[in-house]
């Protein structure tokens, strides 16, 4: 059996599929099509990182222990299972069960008819008319469609039902017709992922990787609604260096300064988009987010939001005035008395500020529960010609980052062209501890800690994560990520760069 299975994996190898064919048969509405194509071999430190992160990825449908158990009765390792179905293209299929639509899942392997039959024989199935197959130890029922092997959990699943259909129709609608235009259809990647979004924001993406040896690579194209990540000034290149922040960072990115900086909630009248407007003149052409570890052991992560300024002193007066703004509106949007005005024009504008009103963290920080917090706590941070305004949720990373800011050596000058518009890096080992820690508090409350814990089943073993994104176009997005996994480099900690010179 081990040659033949090893002339086969050559054989689809030589023959590789197209990136995401399984999706041309897929309905418009599935959530997933997760194709894997080459039997991820090899044994770099990129294809270990694939490979754990699709075993989070088969975990979290419960798949894990079937496969195990095909790979018993086939007498083969897991690997070499994988090895021999996915030698030209295996995808996962899966459609959440809402919206009356029939969720469910369906493993498509391309593969001709004969030595489709041969592996299910191989796995102790039972055939039947019209291709359809069971196979009882493993609870996996499916068909046998042309060139295309699929399998499910259960015989009267609605999506294989679908995808039976529209591979039998040329002209249905099928669920590649809805990716973004321009996504990179790239032979050489191991893994491609669609994704549809129907959650925070509407939209698809798609996702290609590759190994690299020692590094993974993942090309990322999006079409979005809403624009979820704001509209940004064309003004500077962002650049993350990866010389100085602290140390326990766990995430950072930098980019151009948004149109909009002030969230909409915090201008509900004239008199917050007056000192809307004091805070733009005085704004600089960057801004950064830093994620970094609690100090108190609450929430899995703290969040800081660096803001550049052209002018310290003016920047700090317009910024205190804006606080005691937006807390006037969001007691106002909840009914509450106004609170008192705190007198911030007597201290100096070094000195940490502390915000404990409702709403204020939650709506600086986009409402993220990891944080644990309602509290929100500032500090400017001067440089020649202008200075930093740092918020946080935690005051003992308020004080991190901006010792950070303060040491940082003088600015270097770009000379490209600007083309992305956000740059960013990651600590994976750290962010899925980090995730960890949410998905167990979102279970003791009652909540759903999946998508969570799948998330840093992806990422635990991607060692250090740099990124950089760009908007070709309205709501298109289009991204490129590499990954160093942790056997590979350890990860050292980035920076905002050119924060400016010291005075």
């Amino acid at each position: 059996m081990g040659f033949a299975t090893l002339l086969l994996s050559v054989v689809m190898v030589a023959g590789a599929a197209p990136p995401l064919a399984a999706a041309r048969m897929a309905p418009p509405d599935v959530h997933a099509v997760i194709q894997v194509r080459g039997g991820l071999a090899g044994k770099s430190a990129g294809m270990r990182t694939l490979g754990a992160g699709l075993r989070s990825l088969v975990e979290s449908i419960g798949a894990g222990e079937r496969w195990g158990a095909a790979a018993r009765l086939a007498e083969l390792s897991p690997e070499a299972l994988l090895q021999r179905c996915a030698g030209r293209d295996a995808s996962l299929v899966v459609r959440a069960g809402c919206g009356g639509n029939g969720g469910g899942w369906v493993l498509a392997l391309e593969m001709e008819g004969r030595e489709a039959c041969d592996l299910l024989k191989s796995v102790g199935a039972r055939m039947s008319g019209g291709g359809r197959f069971e196979v009882p130890q493993l609870g996996v029922v499916g068909r046998v469609s042309g060139d295309w092997l699929l399998i499910s959990d259960r015989a009267e699943n609605p999506l294989l039902r679908d995808m039976l259909r529209i591979a039998s129709e040329a002209e249905a609608p099928n669920f590649a017709q809805t990716l973004p235009q321009g996504w990179d259809q790239d032979d050489a990647s191991a893994v491609t992922v669609a994704l549809r979004h129907d959650r925070m924001t509407q939209g698809v993406s798609v996702w290609s990787i590759r190994d690299e040896g020692p590094r993974v690579r993942v090309q990322m194209r999006a079409s979005l609604q809403d624009r979820p990540f704001g509209v940004l000034q064309d003004e500077v290149v962002p650049i993350v260096d990866p010389e100085a922040l602290p140390e326990e960072t766990i995430a950072c990115w930098m980019q151009a300064m948004p149109v909009r900086l002030v969230p909409k909630v915090w201008c509900a009248d004239g008199a917050e988009r007056n000192a809307v407007a004091a805070v733009d003149r005085t704004r600089g052409a960057r801004m950064a987010v830093l994620i970094g570890p609690r100090s108190d052991g609450e929430g899995a992560f703290a969040a800081a939001v660096a803001v550049e300024l052209c002018d310290a002193q003016a920047g700090t007066r317009a910024h205190d005035a804006m606080l005691d703004q937006a807390a006037a509106a969001l007691a106002r949007l909840d009914g509450r008395p106004l609170p008192g005005q705190i007198d911030r024009t007597r201290l100096p504008i070094e000195a940490v500020r502390h915000c404990d009103e409702r709403g204020m963290a939650e709506t600086t920080f986009g409402a993220f529960e990891c944080l644990g917090t309602s509290e929100l706590h500032a500090r400017t941070v001067p440089t020649v010609g202008g200075g930093w305004r740092v918020y946080a949720s935690d005051v003992a990373w308020l004080d991190r980052v901006v010792s950070v800011i303060e040491d940082q050596p003088a600015a270097k000058p770009v000379q490209e062209m600007a083309r992305w518009t956000r740059t960013g890096c990651a600590d994976g080992g750290a962010l899925a501890a980090g995730l960890d820690r949410w998905a167990r508090e979102r279970s003791r409350h009652g909540g759903c800690a999946k998508t969570l814990e799948v998330l840093a089943g992806v990422v635990r073993n991607a060692g250090r994560v740099t990124w950089r994104m760009q908007e070709p176009a309205p709501g298109v997005y289009q991204a490129e990520i590499e990954l160093l996994p942790m056997d590979a480099s350890a990860f050292d900690g980035s920076a905002i760069a050119e924060a400016g010179p010291r005075p």
